[in-house]
């Protein structure tokens, strides 16, 4: 997943199962939008807090900032499932960041 204000794409958290496995798989849903499920973003572009760190950019330079520590909202663009308590997060989901950044997946990182 990437925030479109943060230097670095990430991977979003599962630490406890929903209890729910289409296709044998765990799902994800509208309540995982906290800093356990979503970790940093590496340097933020936009209106984040964080402390100054320098961190090797993706192209392999350096980049120093405020840290990218998300604040998500509610996420959008979700799907009903009667299996589950909450709606399921799909590749189209998305957050906004109170920072200011779109948080969203950039694939569904279910491996084959």
């Amino acid at each position: 997943m990437v925030c479109s204000k943060g230097s670095h794409g990430r991977k979003i958290n599962l630490p406890v199962s929903h209890g729910v496995y289409p296709d044998d798989r765990p799902v994800l849903t509208a309540s995982d939008n906290s800093d356990r499920n979503i970790p940093y973003f590496g340097v933020c572009g936009g209106r984040c807090d964080g402390e100054i760190i320098t961190l090797q950019a993706e192209n392999g330079g350096t980049v120093s900032g405020k840290k990218c520590r998300p604040s998500p909202g509610l996420w959008q663009n979700t799907q009903k499932d009667a299996r589950a308590a909450m709606p399921l997060l799909t590749t189209d989901s998305f957050v906004v960041c109170r920072g200011g950044g779109r948080i969203a997946f950039e694939s569904s990182g279910q491996a084959d």
